[in-house]
């Protein structure tokens, strides 16, 4: 009886745990989203300027492209979690592993969007 209390403990704590790790990495996810949505708006639409039909087409297409370069992102990123998972529980090494993913998909985000992120993800 005295072990089986034990066990729930332990089983119970190893799931709250492994919740507040996955909270972790998907509010920081988030953020980056977050933050980047605005840039990758303004990004399509300079490449599309026009208001006209067909480019308005072409910007919502290349927007969700983005989108999907974004899953891609986390994904790659939750893979390395994946593997590494000392680092799940680890603000500054999940912020790392993106700022490094972010820069590779997207090469022209400005300064505003690293401190940006940088300030939202210390303030976690």
């Amino acid at each position: 009886m005295k072990y089986s209390i034990l066990l729930f403990l332990l089983l119970t704590l190893g799931t709250v745990k492994a919740q507040s790790v996955l909270t972790l990495e998907k509010t920081i996810y988030d953020i980056y989203r977050e933050e980047v949505d605005p840039y990758l708006k303004a990004f399509a639409k300079n490449r599309y300027p026009d208001e006209e039909n067909d480019e308005l087409e072409a910007r919502r297409a290349l927007y969700m492209a983005y989108s999907a370069k974004i899953l891609v992102v986390e994904s790659k990123t939750t893979d390395i979690l994946t593997k590494n998972p000392r680092g799940r529980d680890d603000k500054g090494y999940i912020a790392k592993l993106l700022n490094n993913k972010y820069a590779d998909a997207f090469p022209g985000l400005p300064k505003e969007f690293w401190v940006a992120v940088e300030k939202r993800v210390e303030e976690l």
